[in-house]
């Protein structure tokens, strides 16, 4: 029973490591975006539409200098960089994840712990009852 109870406990450590890994991960990929690729991710170029991984294009800069530009994960329906727009997206979702984790926990801990609306609690925890369902189906729908 005890062998069993600390496999469990290492099991649990290995996934929280594993996810706060993942977390900060995604925080210095977004963090670190111009400098990992030097391609406008929404930059629309229709002649390398759908492009396959690894397409290499000869465009010029704004300087009149041809460049040569590799789509590592190829390019959309628009002709945008597919990679250039994962690695940018982490800016976006970072934070889009954080408030969709205060709401729910703030609207958690006010169902468990405090009856009522306190003034220093999290936004989420002040609103009222029928209104936490909007956030609830928010998250549900992504």
């Amino acid at each position: 029973m005890a062998n069993e109870n600390k496999a469990s406990k290492a099991s649990i450590g290995g996934k929280l490591a594993m996810g706060f890994g993942t977390v900060v991960l995604i925080a210095l990929m977004g963090v670190s975006a111009p400098l990992l690729t030097a391609i406008d991710p929404a930059s629309i170029n229709p002649s390398n539409r759908n492009k396959l991984p690894g397409f290499e294009a000869t465009e010029r800069d704004d300087d009149g200098k041809k460049v040569t530009r590799i789509a590592r994960m190829g390019t959309d329906g628009l002709g945008r960089d597919i990679y250039s727009r994962v690695i940018y997206g982490a800016r976006v979702s970072l934070p889009v994840g954080g408030t969709m984790t205060r709401m729910a926990c703030g609207s958690t801990i006010r169902r468990i712990v405090l009856p009522g609306p306190i003034p220093n609690a999290w936004a989420a925890s002040a609103w009222p009852r029928s209104t936490e369902r909007m956030p609830a189906r928010a998250i549900s729908a992504m």
